[in-house]
């Protein structure tokens, strides 16, 4: 049975799109080194970082609210001016195709201008399959990276590059997305395996790198 809606729940969304969200289809658990190190991401953020807050939505099973999010938040000078880079910051990562936005307009005093995208205090965030994609591969940098270093200076680390190719540049979903085989021009030797070149964090977590 759904649970009944609270009242600060959107009531006007179906039960099944609810429990739909809920259950989200494309979230899945990482590898347990991999989980081991996202446990160790900060609980709160000065900005709303790609990485950050998909794994921030991958620990609630790959569902979370705007106001969550939000209060998770710590830099800029005041609450609004923080939301209103949530907002933003979500809108560029659903563009990528990260998360996926269900917005329940009305009576929202946090709400953006009227002819703006509403998202409000109970807007639902979920993973998509190219965020769980992103989540698994900048976590799986990291976990070859951390071996030698110290977690939160490589976090630190890849989150400033993930962050520098700036919000509407698409080069790290390209990046990540990029499925294509090795060139056969440059297969390796026989019995050596064949390596590729490392053009971004992403390629750190193949095996061929």
């Amino acid at each position: 049975m759904p649970p009944e809606p609270s009242a600060s729940s959107p009531a006007a969304l179906p039960d099944a799109q609810i429990d739909a969200l809920l259950a989200h289809p494309h979230w899945e658990p990482l590898a347990p080194e991999l989980h081991i190190l996202a446990l160790q991401v900060p609980a709160t953020s000065e900005r709303a970082e790609r990485t950050t807050l998909l794994t921030w939505i991958h620990a609630q099973q790959g569902v979370a609210t705007f106001d969550e999010l939000s209060r998770k938040l710590t830099g800029l000078a005041t609450l609004p001016k923080r939301k209103k880079h949530l907002r933003q910051a979500l809108r560029a990562m659903e563009r990528m195709l990260l998360v996926h936005i269900v917005n329940f307009p009305g009576e929202d005093a946090d709400a953006p201008e009227p002819d703006d995208d509403v998202v409000g205090r109970n807007s639902l965030v979920s993973l998509t399959w190219t965020g769980m994609l992103w989540l698994r591969r900048a976590w799986a940098a990291r976990e070859r990276l951390a071996r030698h270093r110290d977690f939160a200076l490589v976090h630190r680390e890849l989150v400033e590059e993930e962050e520098e190719a700036g919000w509407a540049d698409p080069y790290w979903v390209e990046n990540v997305c990029g499925l294509e085989a090795p060139d056969s021009a440059q297969a390796a030797p026989r019995g050596r395996k064949a390596s590729r070149p490392i053009s971004s964090i992403f390629d750190l977590a193949d095996p061929r790198s």
